[in-house]
């Protein structure tokens, strides 16, 4: 039986997408009370939220970039784009999508079975962030030659993984670091001066 439950759940997928045409992000601007915001002297693109599911923000670029973030499956990210385009072309852009959406970002959560104790858990293993004035997880960095992923773990056992493009390589991060965290335990254990310390 695993340490970490094997189960993962999707919270956030950061997808770009590129329109055929260029936006004017001065006139889409103008259509505020249609949802678009737009403020040039601080950001350069226009926000937009998924009429349906109002956890998804599109942010839309005058060269016709689109960046998609909130939503939690591909399904969800192709149905409200289909949305944001209609309505594009509704208000007078006459635009389509190139279909090259890309996967940016992945973030999945996951939970650790046994409640970690923080401070033998981060002395632990390298790469290794933890200072809880400053933020209550421990920051784990993985990076090798096939992926690298950003793990937070919280002292409530709950795991998030980020920094991945793909659910195999998050299932992947996640699997290494169990690895990880059973190989430096039973070092740890079988050693005489940390022979009674229990991680979890």
């Amino acid at each position: 039986m695993g340490l970490i439950n094997e189960d993962i759940n999707v919270q956030n997928i950061v997808v770009t997408e590129q329109l055929n045409n260029p936006i004017d992000v001065n006139a889409l601007g103008k259509f505020e009370k249609k949802g678009f915001k737009y403020n040039k002297e601080k950001f350069p693109g226009v926000f937009f939220h998924d009429s349906i599911d109002k956890k998804i923000t599109f942010i839309i670029f005058k060269t016709g970039k689109i960046v998609c973030t909130g939503a939690k499956s591909m399904r969800a990210v192709n149905s409200a784009l289909t949305r944001l385009i209609k309505i594009l072309n509704k208000l007078g852009f006459k635009v389509k999508q190139k279909k090259e959406l890309k996967i940016r970002n992945l973030v999945v959560t996951s939970y650790i079975k046994k409640i970690p104790r923080m401070f033998e858990l981060a002395a632990m293993l390298d790469n290794i962030e933890y200072n809880p004035e400053v933020f209550p997880g421990i920051i784990y960095r993985e990076k090798n030659k096939e992926y690298s992923a950003a793990i937070l773990i919280f002292k409530t056992g709950r795991i998030v993984c980020a920094g991945i493009k793909n659910i195999d390589i998050a299932k992947r991060a996640i699997s290494d670091f169990q690895k990880k965290i059973i190989l430096n335990k039973n070092k740890d254990t079988n050693s005489q001066s940390l022979a009674s310390q229990d991680f979890f």
